[in-house]
């Protein structure tokens, strides 16, 4: 009984791919990382209504940064964007309570802002919109991860096949046939 080298590669090359797959298949259930959510709320003074806002609007004013938690247990960074104003010497300030404003290092705002800090909660409404984008994040990462295992299969049978094509070439062996 003669040895089919080239049945034996084409074995060895779908055992590969199956391990490939389930190596993805074990990388994602284990190894999946809950999705970075981040949303920035502007404050605009004290006793006034938190305001989400895009990240890159929160420029020289002062900011915290917490973790969130929604009610379904999806984790947000959250950042709290303190309103500066501008002061006649140049130097920003910032309101720490309805009529008085100070530098970013003084005792009375560091302790305004500790304690927004510490009563925060997320509006329900952003919730909501937090936990959709974690849905969002996490399918976009799903979806990596197949396309990671699909090429990385496509790649592993064109190179056998690239092989085989060069062995059968130098051996004289007609193209899809395994001997002479």
């Amino acid at each position: 009984m003669a040895i089919n080298m080239f049945e034996g590669a084409r074995r060895i090359a779908k055992i590969a791919a199956a391990l490939w797959v389930i190596g993805w298949i074990v990388a994602g259930v284990t190894f999946s990382p809950s999705p970075f959510i981040s949303v920035t709320y502007l404050i605009e003074g004290p006793g006034k209504p938190l305001a989400r806002i895009e990240a890159d609007k929160c420029n020289d004013d002062g900011k915290e940064t917490l973790k969130a938690k929604t009610a379904k247990g999806t984790e947000a960074w959250v950042d709290l964007c303190f309103r500066s104003e501008l002061a006649d010497d140049g130097v920003r300030v910032y309101a720490y309570d309805n009529q008085s404003f100070s530098r970013w290092t003084s005792p009375q705002v560091l302790a305004y802002t500790a304690q927004v800090k510490a009563r925060f909660t997320l509006p329900q409404t952003d919730e909501t919109w937090i936990d959709n984008q974690g849905r969002l994040e996490y399918i976009q990462e799903l979806g990596w991860g197949a396309m990671g295992a699909v090429s990385g299969i496509l790649l592993l049978f064109a190179f056998s096949w690239a092989v085989g094509w060069i062995v059968r070439g130098f051996m004289g062996i007609p193209r899809g046939a395994d001997s002479r």
